[in-house]
């Protein structure tokens, strides 16, 4: 029986002491370890270390071809990001012979590809044709928040059958 009356008693205390310490009745600080834990790591992290970065993979931003006259003439510029957040793609401008494919999202993720199209809209007549696309990006550096793409093109008459 007495060792009955203990447990009560021990439990009555275990509870009212839980209560006490739930509304703050404490003699220990209780702190979210697991909210401070993550709050130092952001402090460790350096904000200039996270940015996008706009790599064209080692390809020109400038493309000379030929194309055969009826025939589509574009090229695809491949894009990397190269950088450790999200890099942001606009086109900004664009000259009127030219058709420019960007894929719905324009978003790049980190490490990802990307294609831009760049397209000669009318090929019915043999002769040179130029034309450029400017695309604004988010990346920090100066000389890749815009980038201009250009292709130079010459059309030339299909080559004949049979001969």
């Amino acid at each position: 029986m007495k060792s009955a009356i203990a447990y009560l008693v021990l439990s009555l205390a275990a509870i009212f002491l839980g209560t006490l310490a739930g509304t703050g009745w404490s003699w220990f600080e209780y702190s979210n370890t697991e909210e401070h834990f993550f709050e130092n790591q952001w402090n460790r992290v350096d904000p200039t270390s996270v940015k996008p970065e706009f790599d064209l993979s080692g390809t020109a931003p400038q493309q000379q071809f030929d194309g055969v006259v009826g025939q589509p003439a574009s090229h695809d510029f491949i894009i990397k990001n190269s950088g450790s957040s999200d890099l942001e793609l606009t086109l900004a401008e664009h000259s009127e012979n030219i058709e420019v494919n960007l894929p719905e999202t324009q978003t790049v993720l980190p490490g990802r590809t990307f294609p831009i199209t760049l397209t000669l809209s009318d090929t019915g007549e043999p002769g040179e044709f130029e034309g450029f696309a400017v695309i604004t990006t988010n990346d920090p550096s100066e000389e890749r928040k815009q980038i201009r793409f250009s292709i130079r093109v010459k059309i030339v008459e299909s080559p004949k059958n049979g001969s």
